[in-house]
């Protein structure tokens, strides 16, 4: 999935769960909620491809035996601090990041979710980055790209709506 995919699927997850939460929606917990969208593979792309300590790109962040502990400790630091909002942002961005890319599992048989639980499964290895044209050009014609898209046209449009009657500060 690309990242306007997860974007829109952390905020979609957020606007549907937020009023759960006490405290406010200010600026900080959206910020707080993309990153969380994109925390994945803000880990594992980077070790994977730059620094070549990965195996795949989904590999350490996609993998729940690391975040959820991770997202445990973020909860016990947050709670302390009074920001229990925030650390329940990063969890739904995070972990709504995970569920999707693991999601084609269900319909195609090629597909493994074998990074959920990633070091004690393994995961197909990758030589490096893929360039951006050419995964752009393999995914033209998949139904997933085209959801993805009018998952972030719905994102858009309700962040808008929300915006017209003032729950989403400015």
């Amino acid at each position: 999935m690309l990242p306007a995919g997860h974007l829109a699927a952390a905020y979609l997850l957020w606007v549907s769960l937020g009023p759960r939460f006490e405290g406010p929606f200010d600026r900080s917990v959206w910020k707080v909620l993309l990153v969380g969208g994109l925390l994945p593979d803000l880990v594992d792309k980077p070790l994977a491809w730059g620094l070549d300590v990965l195996p795949a790109s989904r590999a350490l962040g996609h993998s729940l035996l690391f975040l959820v502990p991770l997202l445990l400790i973020v909860a016990l630091f947050a709670r302390r601090a009074g920001q229990v909002t925030a650390a329940a942002a990063l969890a739904v961005g995070a972990l709504s990041h995970v569920l999707l890319d693991n999601l084609p599992v269900l319909w195609n048989p090629d597909e493994s979710a074998a990074s959920l639980l990633w070091p004690v499964t393994t995961v197909e290895s990758q030589a490096g980055a893929p360039a951006v044209g050419s995964v752009l050009r393999d995914t033209l014609g998949e139904p997933y790209l085209w959801a993805e898209l009018v998952l972030v046209v719905v994102a858009v449009g309700v962040w808008y709506s929300l915006r017209r009657v003032g729950s989403i500060p400015e």
